[in-house]
């Protein structure tokens, strides 16, 4: 279940970056985690509430799916229950490619 999770994650932030990537003319496979934290982070509090977390989720065609798989992931990585901190959200992220990597 966590590595489903943990594979959904990077789906919607690799989803989301190259859909901001068009517009910033970034390279698709540069992906800048605090970019997209700064992005979600809607109210510049420094912590990505469950909503602002949940905006992900309008990268995707089924909407409510997504949001429903987000849900879980956020309350994986909100174990303190007061938003997700840049680190967490770095952390997690990072943590989530390297289980995803192809094992050599």
């Amino acid at each position: 279940m966590a590595r489903l999770l943990t594979m959904l994650f990077i789906a919607l932030a690799v989803g989301f970056v190259v859909s901001s990537a068009a517009a910033q003319d970034t390279p698709k496979k540069a992906i800048n985690v605090d970019a997209i934290f700064m992005k979600l982070d809607t109210n510049n509090d420094g912590k990505l509430s469950r909503d602002e977390f949940l905006k992900l989720a309008d990268n995707f065609k089924d909407k409510e799916k997504a949001r429903g798989k987000l849900t879980k992931a956020f309350e994986m990585i909100d174990t303190s229950k007061k938003g997700v901190s840049i680190e967490q959200f770095r952390t997690y992220f990072e943590t989530a490619r390297k289980k995803d990597e192809p094992k050599k």
